[in-house]
């Protein structure tokens, strides 16, 4: 009698178990939202791009690196353009994928231009959309379109949005918010206490990533790190990649958006990439014209002491790229 009082005390508990674990993964999906994730500024962007953008706005996408180094309210200062106002709306990791999610996601007020900066390092590399980007954007309310579908099916390793829209259960058990906050909060006190996580939520003018260099000690760590061990003397542009940005920029084309493609700046201090490389980046971009592209190479524009960490700009960084797009972007349609 006592063993079956107590077969019966672990079935129940199993039971009870595993109908928490299915009622928090129903409701997972609705509380998502409300947990604040510290790497995730999806939320913002796609509700400042679907029911705040208005006429006449330029749109910066890009990953951490755009985010430290496009200083809009300064570049707009430059330029003194009328009406027109630049918005920053890249966030930590985004590339060129989840770069066309957020493009195509623009509601009736479409921006005048579209400024897509890419990681110069990786241009030779195939990006992958993550099973956490794309559960960020389902839970937020995205639902793909024809121009996003088409272009992610030529990709080898992202995965459709059809697949996880259609499967609710998977999306909502994908709850990653607590988890999240404690390996980013972390992070923040041990490794990068120069974090702003308010500026990096919100912020959609100059939002700042890293605010301060980094003790030579662990900048120089991630530089050796970052730099191949090989000298690089190739470019070499992935062909899905570069197939994706003509895409773009047809569906840009196609809406009456302006579309400049910024090639990030290089850390001198990673020393491998060869000057020889540079200069075949310049004659690829240079030679490869694509209608209704402005390129403009970064590539080499800043110096060792314009970054914090071996990819990241620094204030001074921010200044001199936004200063310079400031200079070579279309002239405005009015001017003060």
């Amino acid at each position: 009698m006592f063993f079956q009082e107590k077969d019966q005390r672990l079935l129940t508990f199993a039971a009870s178990l595993l109908m928490g674990i299915g009622l928090s993964a129903c409701f997972a999906g609705l509380l998502f939202p409300l947990i604040p994730s510290d790497f995730s500024r999806t939320k913002r962007l796609l509700k400042f791009i679907q029911e705040e953008n208005k006429a006449n706005t330029t749109l910066v996408f890009g990953s951490s690196i755009a985010m430290d180094g496009v200083n809009t309210l300064l570049l707009d200062e430059i330029r003194a353009c009328t009406p027109e106002t630049t918005f920053n709306l890249s966030s930590p990791g985004q590339n060129q994928l989840e770069s066309i999610l957020l493009m195509s996601s623009f509601g009736e007020s479409r921006p005048k231009r579209v400024v897509h900066m890419l990681n110069t390092l990786e241009l030779g590399n195939q990006d992958f959309l993550s099973r956490r980007v794309i559960f960020n954007f389902l839970l937020f309310g995205y639902r793909p379109n024809q121009f996003v579908l088409n272009t992610l099916s030529i990709t080898n390793n992202a995965p459709t949005l059809n697949e996880f829209a259609s499967n609710r259960f998977a999306i909502n058990f994908e709850n990653r918010g607590l988890v999240t906050n404690f390996v980013n909060a972390g992070f923040r006190k041990w490794i990068r206490n120069d974090l702003l996580l308010a500026e990096l939520e919100e912020n959609i003018r100059y939002p700042r990533n890293y605010v301060s260099r980094l003790e030579d000690a662990k900048r120089l760590a991630l530089i050796r790190q970052s730099n191949p061990s090989a000298e690089v003397r190739t470019f070499d542009m992935d062909s899905i990649k570069w197939e994706i940005l003509k895409r773009t920029s047809l569906f840009l084309k196609a809406q009456g958006i302006e579309y400049t493609v910024v090639l990030s700046p290089v850390n001198p201090e990673l020393s491998s990439y060869s000057s020889v490389y540079f200069q075949q980046l310049d004659h690829f971009f240079t030679t490869h014209p694509v209608p209704n592209v402005q390129f403009i190479n970064l590539a080499t524009f800043l110096t060792k002491e314009d970054f914090v960490d071996h990819i990241h700009p620094g204030e001074s960084g921010a200044k001199k790229i936004s200063a310079e797009l400031a200079k070579r972007l279309p002239s405005c349609s009015s001017k003060q």
